[in-house]
């Protein structure tokens, strides 16, 4: 029997060519969708899951509420008095990322970006595998050194890499003690390196292990088995009150992230590396599985259409005695088999686009077709989507009963409200896709075009060595560049546009005593006295500070309050309540030290529009721009001329390699820096855009199948109708006619639908494009699907209404 069953499956098949086609091409692009789609959300699932008991593993995060900081890292103390106050935490590690660094090997000076600083036992602690060395004193030295495979090979090639020496900043000699294995890339981490967090104190001072204040270091928690992370949440402010005072709920708060959760669920200021984001795979899931629900709506809108060619088949078969069941397992049989079909060439489009894809979304995305979980994963697959695809139409064509089908009576009837409810979703889906699509793509460039208040462009950007005397470095530079022509000037600040501003100080206005209880909590930025003329920013009132107080002298114990200068904008001025013509002149006064014994005066010299000076995912910040000193970030902005920049370029490489010789130039446009902060959203613009034209071509065929099949069944009609008078026009106008009011419906279903989801995305932008910039959208959409509908229908309906008359009537 089941012999039979293949060998008449297969006849009917065959024996139609044009509508096999459509439905096996349609499956294997949605089946393709799916596997690829499959693999990408495989894999982000899987970050983080590996370290040694992950499930009890949870990441220490921090709050600072005045200014709005939501750190993923937090101060250095944190982690040893959370263990040492809470016996439920077993263990604890710290991991502080320095940033850009310089090795120098054999002589040779090396910039590294993968080191990391972390406590001794991290190693234990995270469960990594040792190829050479002792884990348990691996980094028990302040020179101490691990290096990963790939670190250790991209330093010293095949050779051993244990006992050997490298510079760290030309202050501190380093030996590698150890080799491990290179992390897996599903991580949130991202190291090579792992230097001894004893090197601290020897490099950063004594205290810096000591420092509330130094939030910079990622701290991970192991909790006894049974504790519950909220219940342990819930005594941490005491613990705040404990070692900051009875205030310190008023600033602060500490939190705990499962490190699983991380990649997918965590979006905080100073991530250690670019997160992933669950919506992310929650939309791309949906989409993937909208193309193969298209595909399969096609399979049932063809199959039922052809219920006609069937009847007679079912008639007779259950006259000779076959029951329903049998013809159930008959159609699912065509089903399953034609759907086999496709999911042949579905691996192979996925064999060919993987590499492409897994490339575009940066993920180390593959597949083994002769594992027994992918054969077993594909096999499931196909009987899944084959039984989906035919169940409805097997169930149908079962149904039909033999007097009426013999008869010659028309047996699809009760099927063509079906099959318009699957046309309608079907192009509601793909109308969605396209307005997505589209509003992604507004942002994006509603982004990259907004005026942010300051002119980025020409704008090369570098930052300067750490351990180096600011002045000593920074003043020969800026006059060595600024004498070369095709440099405009050449300005430092603690941070440049572009990246998160989230360092910040406690300042109060005049007249204020400066207690912890009226502490206004302010982003700072460190900016040379030329930098707003360097960036073309205006002043709302008043000027930059002068070129005298921008090396303010630090209080002393002897001389506990100095004067200085600074700049406001808008937002730190209604911060004071002050219109900016107001506050030009008054004095604001931040602390130095910690015990509140030591302050700095400013005079408020000129406020400056709020400008975008991050991405446009983060509200602009209150912010007070001074003067820079050496306890801040550094870098160096140097304006090019217009023109070849290759001349200005070179002359900055010459100048740093003369000022900086045991550190490489490192360098990077400014537009280079703000294209990668849409980076993510760039991406799934493309992503929108690609599963969208595959949803609308995927539509189109069954579309295209759906009107060949009406137009076929009304070949006499159109005989009759031409033999009457009818045109041409008239003919293709019938035709299109249900077909374009069925699209029209489909518009006044997905554009509610899209509105909302889309609306709910835009909220990840602080800043965002205007509501009624996208409202065209709508029906842009809405028209191109119906001209992609009435063309594909109208060119069959032509090709039918301009045959002889004579041709249709001898129809059948």
């Amino acid at each position: 029997m089941l012999d039979n069953y293949l060998r008449v499956a297969w006849r009917h098949i065959a024996g139609n060519p044009l509508f096999s086609a459509i439905n096996v091409i349609g499956l294997a692009i949605g089946l393709a969708s799916c596997i690829v789609i499959t693999l990408f959300v495989r894999y982000e699932l899987s970050y983080d899951k590996h370290w040694v008991d992950a499930e009890r593993t949870h990441r220490v995060v921090r709050d600072f509420y005045g200014n709005n900081l939501r750190l993923a890292a937090v101060a250095p103390p944190i982690g040893p008095l959370l263990q040492q106050d809470f016996p439920e935490v077993e263990d604890q590690v710290r991991m502080l990322v320095p940033g850009q660094v310089t090795l120098t090997v054999d002589g040779e000076p090396r910039v590294e970006n993968h080191m990391v600083v972390a406590d001794t036992h991290a190693i234990d602690f995270l469960g990594l595998e040792v190829l050479e060395g002792d884990a348990a004193s691996a980094l028990a030295s302040p020179t101490s050194l691990v290096m990963t495979r790939r670190g250790a090979e991209r330093y010293f090639g095949s050779e051993p890499a244990v006992g050997k020496t490298l510079q760290l900043m030309g202050r501190l000699e380093l030996t590698v003690t150890a080799v491990i294995e290179d992390l897996p890339p599903n991580t949130h981490m991202a190291f090579e390196m792992l230097a001894s967090i004893t090197a601290v104190p020897l490099l950063l001072g004594e205290d810096q292990l000591e420092n509330w204040g130094s939030n910079n270091y990622y701290t991970y928690l192991r909790l006894q088995s049974g504790t519950s992370p909220e219940a342990l949440e819930e005594r941490f402010p005491s613990f705040l009150i404990k070692h900051l005072g009875e205030n310190a709920n008023d600033g602060t708060g500490l939190e705990l992230q499962a490190i699983g959760d991380i990649h997918l669920h965590s979006n905080r200021d100073a991530e250690w590396r670019a997160n992933g984001s669950i919506n992310n795979v929650y939309t791309f899931s949906a989409v993937a599985l909208f193309v193969l629900l298209i595909a399969c709506i096609n399979f049932m809108n063809l199959t039922t259409a052809l219920s006609t060619q069937r009847a007679k088949e079912v008639g007779v078969r259950k006259v000779i005695g076959a029951s329903r069941g049998q013809l159930v397992a008959q159609f699912l049989g065509e089903s399953i088999l034609l759907t086999a079909l496709a999911m042949l060439l579905a691996v192979a489009l996925v064999e060919l686009t993987l590499p492409l894809f897994a490339s575009f979304v940066e993920r180390p995305l593959e597949i083994d077709l002769l594992s027994p979980n992918a054969l077993l994963a594909l096999v499931g697959g196909t009987l899944l989507v084959g039984v989906f695809a035919g169940s409805y139409p097997a169930l149908f064509l079962s149904q039909f009963r033999p007097a009426q089908v013999l008869k010659g009576r028309d047996a699809s009837t009760g099927s063509n409200l079906l099959r318009r409810v699957l046309v309608v979703f079907q192009f509601a889906t793909s109308i969605a896709l396209l307005i997505a699509t589209g509003v992604v793509m507004l942002q994006m460039q509603y982004a990259r075009n907004l005026d942010l208040g300051y002119d980025k462009s020409r704008n090369l950007t570098s930052g300067l060595p750490f351990f180096a005397p600011l002045w000593e470095l920074y003043e020969p530079m800026k006059q060595a560049l600024e004498a070369h022509p095709d440099i405009e000037s050449a300005v430092y600040s603690s941070r440049v546009p572009g990246m998160q501003n989230l360092d910040g100080g406690g300042y109060v206005g005049p007249d204020v005593q400066f207690t912890r209880e009226n502490v206004m909590a302010i982003a700072d930025l460190k900016v040379d006295y030329q930098w707003f003329d360097h960036y073309d920013i205006e002043f709302l009132a008043g000027g930059t500070f002068l070129e005298s107080q921008r090396r303010v002298e630090a209080p002393t114990p002897e001389n506990p309050v100095t004067q200085g200068g600074a700049v406001l904008n808008e937002s730190a001025a209604r911060r004071f309540g002050w219109s900016p013509e107001e506050a030009v002149g008054q004095v604001i006064r931040s602390a130095a030290d910690a015990d509140l014994t030591m302050f700095i005066e400013r005079e408020v010299m000129g406020v400056i529009p709020d400008i975008h000076f991050s991405s446009l995912h983060h509200e602009i910040k209150a912010t007070v721009f001074a003067e820079p000193n050496t306890g801040y970030g550094r870098s160096i902005s140097v304006k090019i001329a217009p023109g070849d920049p290759a001349s200005a370029i070179a002359h900055f490489e010459d100048v740093w390699r003369r000022l900086v010789p045991n550190t490489p130039p490192e360098w990077e446009f400014l537009d280079q820096r703000f294209d990668a902060l849409y980076r993510g959203e760039g991406r799934q613009a493309q992503m929108f855009a690609t599963f969208s034209g595959l949803a609308i071509f995927v539509a189109t065929l069954g579309l295209f199948g759906l009107a060949a099949f009406t137009t076929d069944r009304r070949t006499k009609e159109i005989g009759v109708r031409k033999v009457m008078g009818a045109g041409v026009g008239d003919i293709v106008l019938l035709l299109t006619g249900d077909f374009s009011r069925l699209v029209l419906l489909a518009n006044l279903i997905a554009w509610p639908v899209a509105w909302f989801f889309m609306n709910d995305w835009l909220t990840r932008f602080v800043y965002r494009v205007p509501t009624l910039d996208w409202a065209w959208l709508f029906v842009a959409s809405g028209l191109a699907a119906l001209v992609v509908a009435t063309l594909t229908v109208g060119l069959q309906a032509s090709r039918a209404a301009m045959a002889r008359p004579v041709l249709a009537l001898r129809y059948e």
